[in-house]
């Protein structure tokens, strides 16, 4: 492959993820709109986060090493194909059945873009700009989820714009992408489609020198994406019952934190990332705290500034995490490795919404905000521990 092959390749990749996550983020703002058309309750929006995750770690326990049989390009048509699919379905909505068929839809979009698509970035990085990739692999999610997050909220608060015409746009636009990949894109490793089959077993494919880094970046994503859970489940009752605000503004606040991430990805990556990780755990750990204890007092200018503050930690953190991670590893490894790490962190997100929805549906906010608090700091007291491991067995040997 040509540099020049091999560069348009690397950027309709991004281009991809960030469009398959921009597209998965955009219900988010409009769960309320959905929950009154639909008229349900409440505490059905946390099934509608449950439905994504499972997607998410459907595709990651089945499809996650699916690349490595039918290649990377032919994974991200799929992947692409899916997100169109979702947005289809969300054009119409007819019950609440079909909006939890879209989002767990989304969630094997974005599972399956998270091992092949964020593999395929990786493999075309240009030479010397390899932080870039990680870079992405944090980030583009985030990028994508900012983007979406914004397009419905100004197109709700702003414009007054249909659900129906948002989906259409959106659909339109992954059919553009797919166009492009399918056409420009060049294929990065051999393809063996008489492996299929034996790439669809479940299977937790770590090499052995990175299982102490892929642990400590499992035990940080359950961390940190147990806050994203939060914000995709209960983002619009705190919005509306703690800060007093309509459930369409709850998408600001998501914005806030997807865009700090961004900021937060772009900065640390011009430092040791072995330096940094520690300091940004602890500043997420005592800031999910005054997080919470924002939210409860009400304070919509403390609880923005919170939001952008976890934002950043979460991108820098997991940045230099996954730089360390990714050190040294092979091709054929890197689909493995995403993908064990991000089925943790799906995990993290959905296990607290599950459990919550199902078991304790009129739980009230103060005991959501402790339970959360107690499961990001014990999550990321361990993710500290198992990195001054990985730290030790790396630089001793």
């Amino acid at each position: 492959m040509n540099s020049h092959s091999k560069n348009i390749t690397f950027y309709l990749a991004v281009f991809s993820l960030v469009g398959i996550f921009t597209a998965s983020s955009s219900p988010i703002p409009l769960l309320g709109i959905f929950r009154d058309r639909l008229s349900i309750l409440s505490s059905d929006l946390a099934y509608t986060a449950v439905s994504y995750f499972v997607g998410c770690i459907v595709a990651l326990l089945f499809f996650s090493r699916i690349s490595n049989s039918i290649g990377r390009r032919n994974s991200s048509l799929i992947a692409l194909s899916l997100g169109l699919l979702a947005c289809i379905i969300l054009i119409f909505t007819p019950s609440f059945s079909s909006l939890l068929s879209a989002r767990f839809i989304q969630g094997l979009g974005c599972g399956i873009a998270s091992s092949s698509i964020m593999s395929y970035i990786i493999d075309t990085v240009p030479k010397g700009k390899e932080q870039l990739a990680s870079f992405f692999n944090i980030c583009g999610p985030a990028i994508g989820f900012c983007i979406g997050c914004a397009l419905s909220t100004l197109s709700v608060m702003v414009f007054n714009i249909d659900i129906l015409f948002i989906y259409s746009v959106f659909s339109c636009v992954h059919i553009v992408i797919l166009i492009l990949v399918f056409t420009r894109c060049t294929e990065t490793i051999n393809t063996d489609y008489k492996k299929i089959y034996s790439t669809l077993i479940p299977k937790i494919e770590v090499p052995k020198e990175s299982v102490k880094f892929v642990i400590t970046c499992s035990f940080l994503f359950i961390t940190t994406w147990s806050v994203g859970g939060f914000f995709q489940s209960f983002i619009i009752v705190v919005t509306e019952e703690a800060l007093h605000l309509s459930s369409a503004s709850s998408g600001i606040f998501f914005i806030l934190y997807i865009v700090t991430q961004t900021l937060g990805g772009l900065i640390i990556k011009n430092f040791q990332p072995r330096k940094c990780f520690v300091i940004m755990v602890v500043l997420y750990m005592f800031f999910i705290a005054v997080f919470f204890s924002v939210a409860s007092f009400g304070s919509v200018v403390l609880f923005s500034l919170c939001c952008m503050v976890l934002g950043f930690c979460t991108s820098a953190a997991g940045t230099a995490c996954m730089t360390l991670t990714m050190e040294g590893s092979k091709i054929e490894q890197r689909a493995g490795i995403l993908s064990t790490v991000y089925l943790c962190g799906y995990l993290g997100a959905a296990a607290p919404n599950y459990i919550i929805g199902t078991f304790f549906p009129d739980l009230d906010l103060d005991r959501v905000f402790v339970a959360y608090t107690m499961i990001i700091v014990c999550s990321g007291i361990l993710s500290l521990i198992s990195f001054r491991s990985a730290l030790k067995a790396k630089y001793s040997s």
